[in-house]
């Protein structure tokens, strides 16, 4: 499955080195895909970068109850996950960088497969809130 992600540098005087990103799916507070690295990024004064990653989860073990409401919810043409994101970041000042800080993204998306979900043929999946991000 391919995501869309997006970040945006609000900042009017720093900048926001992103040191490594990894991002992969969940279903029912259960991993479904491999980590997938987003490439290093730096975003200068109010930058934005987009990513589209592909997530794979063909060798990624699951609970049988987990698999039968994957299986359930693929056959009924809706699913929702959680696209969470993981990585470290740097703030740029003039020119030094300062701090290590960690992040962690989580984005609900609701994936429809088909028209039982009722929703515009071009639209693939959406967000159904804004990612919630923390950084520490």
């Amino acid at each position: 499955m391919q995501v869309t992600l997006s970040t945006r540098n609000p900042n009017a005087h720093i900048g926001i080195y992103y040191e490594k990103l990894d991002v992969h799916a969940i279903y029912q507070h259960q991993q479904i895909t491999l980590a997938t690295a987003l490439p290093r990024t730096y975003l200068d004064h109010e930058e934005v970068s987009v990513w589209s990653p592909v997530l794979y989860g063909k060798d990624v073990a699951i609970s049988p109850l987990v698999a039968a409401g994957l299986m359930e919810d693929l056959q009924s043409g809706c699913v929702s996950l959680d696209i969470k994101v993981y990585g470290r970041l740097k703030w740029k000042l003039g020119s030094s960088m300062i701090g290590k800080y960690q992040l962690i993204a989580n984005c609900p998306a609701y994936i429809p497969l088909g028209n039982p979900c009722k929703m515009e043929p071009a639209v693939k999946y959406e967000f159904v809130h804004l990612c919630k991000v923390k950084v520490e």
